[in-house]
């Protein structure tokens, strides 16, 4: 399954609106959308505001492993990861995140 796929599977499993989605995460709707249709990817500070919401970063990226790395009370909940927690998570992000992501992320960086 495509990233685009995968991003529009777990916003829905989620049970939130694109709008809803990147307001949790800290981007606007058209980024959301932009995902969801393989013209972008996110940003790394998206990335990590996914984590806030439990979602996997792994499965995000490669399709591998589960969707969600702890299991909420709700999917709609807030958060469940202390900030030490999103620390450890923030270096994982960095160490497993291919080259080629890298680079779209330098370039998403770039354009801001």
């Amino acid at each position: 399954m495509p990233f685009s796929e995968r991003i529009k599977k777990l916003r829905k499993y989620l049970g939130l609106s694109q709008k809803d989605f990147g307001g949790k995460i800290g981007v606007g709707t058209s980024h959301v959308s932009q995902w969801e249709r393989n013209l972008s990817m996110p940003s790394s500070k998206a990335l990590i505001g996914m984590t806030h919401l439990g979602v996997n970063i792994n499965w995000l990226l490669t399709g591998d492993g589960e969707m969600m790395m702890g299991v909420p009370s709700s999917p709609k909940s807030k958060g469940i990861f202390s900030e030490e927690q999103i620390k450890e998570i923030e270096k994982l992000i960095d160490g497993k995140i291919d080259e080629r992501f890298k680079r779209l992320l330098q370039k998403d960086t770039n354009l801001r």
